[in-house]
């Protein structure tokens, strides 16, 4: 992670996946400074990897799109053990505002929508929820003009996940 302070200010990008850490109603900005709006929080548990990951959103100007700009907000770990929220996509605060939708989908949601529902035994549907979200970007910048003309795609959308 230690390569995201080697990214330019102002470029967008972002990291997903599962930190391990439980941040619960902690703020990944630094109040008074920052001006984010709250997230928000559906689990309220903090842990230790927390913490340090908390440290580091807040070091490195990043935030959480996890509970802000969403359109269905839930827990990211579903299982006997409980539900938590451990899997993450963090954004750098200038940037937030270009994720739309954000949006969490529990696996067997998942399973249910696939073309075969009822095929796969409930035992082998993970425990981890899918992320989604839209991004808005403006790719034209990037675009080598050649002859007057410039062919750029604004916008990607994923119609389908295949479920195996």
């Amino acid at each position: 992670m230690e390569q995201i302070y080697t990214i330019p200010n102002g470029k967008l990008f972002y990291l997903c996946g599962d930190f391990n850490s439980r941040i619960g109603n902690m703020d990944d900005f630094i109040t008074g400074i920052d001006n984010l709006t709250k997230r928000n929080v559906i689990d309220f548990t903090v842990n230790s990897y927390g913490e340090i990951f908390n440290d580091f959103l807040t070091n490195a100007s990043l935030c959480l799109l996890n509970g802000r700009n969403y359109i269905h907000n839930d827990f990211t770990s579903i299982s006997t053990k409980g539900s938590s929220v451990v899997d993450y996509c963090i954004v750098p605060y200038e940037n937030l505002c270009q994720y739309k939708n954000f949006e969490v989908i529990r696996a067997s949601v998942l399973c249910n929508k696939s073309e075969i529902p009822g095929i796969l035994n409930p035992q082998h549907i993970p425990d981890h929820s899918m992320l989604c979200w839209e991004l808005e970007a403006d790719f034209s910048s990037n675009c080598e003009i050649k002859a007057n003309k410039c062919s750029v795609s604004n916008k990607i959308k994923i119609k389908k996940v295949g479920i195996i």
